[in-house]
């Protein structure tokens, strides 16, 4: 497992009608994990105690790259099928 790349934090609001997050997020960070839409995955987690600031979220950099298939398509002949 990787180090995780902590990007910003992060509260949970509440209102009158719902409740909502608010995020304070380091550009000059987000900005190395860009892919070429500029688009950055990022990760939203609930902390286990609030830091001084009273933030409850952590943001990490989603660093997730599934593993390549393999190409497993097997070769089937005419006689391998059972009807014709």
């Amino acid at each position: 497992m990787t180090e995780k790349i902590y990007v910003g934090n992060g509260k949970k609001r509440e209102s009158q009608y719902w409740d909502f997050f608010t995020l304070s997020l380091k550009t000059s960070e987000l900005e190395k994990y860009t892919n070429k839409k500029w688009y950055v995955s990022i990760v939203v987690n609930k902390r286990k105690e609030e830091d001084k600031f009273w933030n409850d979220l952590a943001v990490t950099i989603n660093d997730y790259k599934p593993k390549a298939k393999e190409n497993t398509k097997e070769e089937i002949s005419v006689e391998d099928i059972p009807f014709r």
